[in-house]
């Protein structure tokens, strides 16, 4: 019996050892190759935070390249759009017409699709199957600093800017070797801190990236994206408290609020859209609404409503809006086309009431 069980336990551990390998790393205590590195304080960061690895000899190979797929993973495990997260489901479901008709070749049976990680980033839009030739991803190909750049500003919301921005001319010193559809999403990522050149001035669009600039890239990102998040505010809609998958955030004395999980909380059966190639919710509710981020407004038939007070902004999958326009006579009011908003600073708790929109009158 002792035979059999001592059998049985060296199987399996053959086993787990096996599926990581598959991934092509492991968790470590400590990694013993970054102690001199220039990004070892990022990398342990990111190592705190849950989303990076090691390898099994105890390293990371921080100047090893880095592939497509292993920096796909990277982002989807940073900015929790797993399968296990509501913000993945409404993405999935939402884009199952798009993904059905838009397949991306070379990932049958890898582990990136296996994983999960391909489908959540095809339903966001990370991943965009004509970006490659013959829609071929390539997984284990290694990726370039610029398209690093094009997929970091996706996460971030940014592709209306980076594309209206085609061609713009980089201040880096070799601005002119760089592909002009790319120069957009180059310009906006060093615009937001999100990647910086080399130290000849340079950018070197076409270098093969390593693990520390993945990692780095990612980081920076998230410091952005994640500032100002504060868990314990309660939200109301329409007088009911809502559990919130994503977090009010609070950034220069304004909140952000998740707006399809707000306006999902005042009529459940809406049925919100995501479009993951030039990123927009939208929704018929009476009236076609667009909602961007990196936007000061929204659309609405056409039309546009009242100015935010600042711009709306991507938080790990999901659209957060400013709570509506300042009205300067009640510091704790907000109010504009889409809701209307009390914000009790003092006992963190933020009151919505959505604006239904009228049915015309039957003729």
């Amino acid at each position: 019996m002792k035979k059999v069980l001592l059998f049985f336990m060296v199987v399996m551990m053959i086993i787990t050892s096996s599926a990581t390998l598959v991934y092509g790393e492991t968790s470590v205590e400590e990694f013993s190759d970054i102690e001199n590195h220039w990004a070892k304080d990022i990398i342990l960061n990111a190592k705190s935070q849950g989303w990076v690895d090691g390898y099994e000899d105890k390293t990371f190979q921080p100047d090893k390249s880095i592939s497509r797929a292993e920096y796909v993973k990277l982002i989807i495990e940073a900015v929790k759009l797993t399968d296990d997260s509501a913000t993945t489901k409404f993405l999935l479901d939402s884009t199952k017409e798009y993904r059905n008709n838009s397949k991306l070749n070379g990932v049958e049976g890898h582990w990136i699709n296996k994983g999960g990680w391909i489908d959540s980033a095809l339903a966001f839009g990370l991943v965009v199957p004509t970006d490659y030739f013959s829609n071929n991803f390539e997984p284990d190909k290694t990726i370039t600093r610029r398209e690093m750049a094009v997929i970091i500003n996706r996460i971030m919301g940014l592709v209306e800017a980076s594309e209206k921005d085609k061609g713009i001319q980089l201040s880096f010193k070799d601005n002119m070797d760089i592909p002009d559809w790319v120069k957009g999403y180059i310009y906006h990522a060093a615009e937001a801190n999100l990647i910086k050149g080399y130290t000849d001035g340079t950018f070197r669009h076409d270098n093969l990236a390593t693990r520390a600039e993945a990692v780095t890239m990612i980081s920076n990102a998230l410091s952005t994206m994640n500032e100002g998040i504060d868990t314990s505010y309660k939200v109301l809609v329409q007088g009911k408290e809502l559990s919130l998958n994503t977090p009010v955030q609070v950034i220069n004395d304004i909140a952000y609020v998740p707006v399809r999980e707000i306006i999902q909380a005042a009529n459940p059966d809406l049925d919100i859209k995501w479009e993951p190639i030039k990123q927009y919710l939208y929704y018929d509710w009476e009236m076609v609404h667009i909602l961007k981020p990196n936007k000061l407004n929204y659309e609405m038939n056409g039309l546009y409503g009242m100015d935010f007070p600042a711009k709306s902004k991507m938080l790990n999958g999901e659209l957060m809006f400013p709570l509506g326009t300042y009205l300067s006579d009640y510091d704790a009011y907000y109010l504009g086309n889409l809701w209307s908003a009390k914000w009790d600073k003092t006992n963190k708790t933020i009151d919505i009431n959505v604006i239904i929109p009228m049915r015309p009158n039957p003729s």
